[in-house]
C-alpha cells in the first residue's frame, strides 16, 4: 500500500501479507486509523511522518510475532499451537498483541531451543 507523508510528500510502502495464503491486507490492517486518509485529488492514501513510522514499526512486530509462531509450529505442530493460542487471553490493543502471541506460545512451550 502506497502512503504519501503529508510533511515531504515522499510516497512510502506499508505492506503486510498473510503468510499461508500470501494475500495482502495492509489496508484492512489499518482502514480505521483516522490518521491515514484518501487524498482524492492526489489518489493515494496519506498520513503524517510520525503516523507512517508507528504503523512501520507495528507491521515489522506483527510480522515478527508470526514468524515466531511459524518457528513453534514447526516444532510443536499446528494444532497444539493453536491450542495454545486459544487459551491465553489475547489483548485487545493492537501494539500488545505481537508481545502477547509471543509470550504465550513460550508460557505453553518454553523458549525455543531449550
Amino acid at each position: 500500500m502506497k502512503i504519501r507523508i503529508k510533511e515531504t510528500g515522499e510516497i512510502k510502502e506499508l505492506e503486510i501479507r498473510d503468510r499461508r495464503e500470501g494475500y495482502e491486507y495492509t489496508h484492512a490492517l489499518i482502514e480505521y486509523d483516522d490518521c491515514i486518509t484518501y487524498n482524492r485529488a492526489l489518489e493515494v492514501y496519506e498520513t503524517d511522518q510520525e503516523s507512517y513510522e508507528w504503523w512501520d514499526d507495528m507491521i515489522d512486530k506483527l510480522e515478527h510475532a508470526e514468524d515466531v509462531k511459524q518457528e513453534y509450529i514447526e516444532e510443536y505442530g499446528e494444532d497444539a499451537v493453536a491450542k495454545a493460542l486459544a487459551q491465553y487471553d489475547t489483548p485487545t490493543d493492537l501494539e500488545d498483541q505481537p508481545v502477547a502471541t509471543i509470550t504465550a506460545l513460550e508460557d505453553a512451550f518454553g523458549l525455543l531451543g531449550n
